[in-house]
């Protein structure tokens, strides 16, 4: 049970609550009285994660990390060890994972023309042809396209010109299932 000291502000006509201890039930309390340290066998409360320096799915018993909390927005997707892919590293941590490489979130495939590209790390790279028809290949995004975070394919992260792509005519798209198709018209 917390308990708080009442302290009345100077000059102020109200009165503030400082709690004098945290919730201790999960992860070690740190000076603040919020959980600071953990470990595979002492994990962090609901709403915290435990960030460990070299991170990676596997945590040896003896690893330690702190207890991180942090308001999750969605941004670039993450590969989580648990194989699903993720709106950000953020979210992939509360739900009790740490981030990977994508290539664990390739379950399946999608259709890219006539060809099967592999889920979340590749992309559908479609050529508009000058006769009206179309060409399809299927693309992992090149290491300097080093904004592709987590290793999974957004159109954020294509945006500008994949390398070996032209600009002209180009746009992407997403479809229902986050897979990922990147047009562009014969030059």
């Amino acid at each position: 049970m917390a308990s708080f000291i009442i302290l009345p502000l100077l000059g102020c006509d109200h009165i503030v609550d400082i709690p004098v201890s945290g919730d201790a039930s999960s992860g070690s309390s740190g000076a603040a009285g919020g959980p600071s340290s953990c470990s595979p066998s002492d994990p962090c409360p609901t709403g915290y994660w435990c960030a460990y320096e070299d991170e990676r799915c596997e945590q040896d018993a003896s690893a330690t990390g702190t207890c991180v909390s942090e308001e999750c927005e969605d941004g670039v997707p993450y590969c989580g060890c648990d194989g699903n892919v993720y709106p950000s590293s953020c979210a992939a941590h509360l739900a009790g994972t740490s981030v990977t490489d994508a290539a664990l979130c390739s379950e399946g495939t999608f259709a890219c023309g006539d060809r099967s590209c592999k889920e979340h790390i590749e992309y559908c790279s479609r050529q508009v042809l000058l006769d009206g028809g179309y060409t399809f290949e299927c693309r992992a995004p090149s290491a300097t396209a080093s904004s592709c975070e987590g290793g999974v394919v957004s159109c954020e992260c294509l945006t500008g010109s994949p390398p070996g792509e032209p600009m002209g005519g180009a746009s992407c798209r997403v479809d229902a299932r986050g897979q990922v198709t990147y047009s562009w018209d014969e030059i």
